[in-house]
């Protein structure tokens, strides 16, 4: 929640104690601030997730990191995930740090979550809940079935994980906990680094 929307909830809560305002404004009010449709992500000061002991990448590299493997380049831009010519997670310089671009659609090509230089816009029409924590560094969206349309978090400068699913071309890659899928592949425990095209090419 931003400084104004504090702002406004306090002020929502004296019109509230001065019956001055309906209960159903208030329900809206709190539902958008709840699960909101857009808002800017920050990077946290977490540690990078634990990796294969196979994989090493520099300690300077820049990670985006998809259930259980990790996507990595010393420089970038880095590109973790393409369908055809389509690029769905991307990280691009940000002064210090790094710019987060992401896309996830339904299968008939529907934007669900659309997220450009670490801001992100979620559709309400195909999205029955949006959570962002109150440090701002972590997203959760779920689609109109239930199903896990993005999670993102923004671990540090240098890093984000990612999970939910992206969808292009008759394709669909659904990144979880522990697999990348599509179709009948399944990818674990992958370590990719400094790749020139999408880390994972679909």
């Amino acid at each position: 929640m931003t400084e104004q929307e504090r702002r406004d909830l306090r002020t929502l809560l004296k019109l509230i104690l001065a019956k001055e305002v309906q209960s159903s404004s208030v329900l809206e009010t709190i539902k958008s601030y709840s699960s909101p449709t857009h808002g800017e992500l920050l990077p946290g000061n977490d540690p990078d997730p634990e990796i294969s002991a196979d994989c090493h990448p520099p300690a300077e590299a820049f990670k985006i990191y998809l259930g259980d493997s990790v996507a990595w380049k010393s420089s970038l831009p880095l590109r973790a995930i393409e369908v055809g010519d389509k690029d769905f997670v991307e990280l691009t310089p940000k002064g210090a740090g790094i710019s987060v671009d992401a896309t996830t659609t339904a299968p008939d090509g529907k934007i669900v979550v659309n997220i450009r230089d670490n801001v992100f816009v979620a559709n309400p029409n195909n999205t029955l809940d949006r959570t962002l924590s109150s440090d701002n560094t972590t997203l959760e969206v779920t689609d109109e079935y239930g199903n896990r349309a993005l999670s993102i978090k923004f671990l540090n400068p240098r890093a984000i994980k990612i999970m939910g699913r992206f969808s292009g071309h008759g394709n669909q890659i659904i990144v979880n906990e522990k697999d990348i899928l599509s179709g009948t592949i399944s990818l674990s425990g992958m370590c990719v680094g400094n790749n020139g095209k999408g880390a994972f090419h679909f």
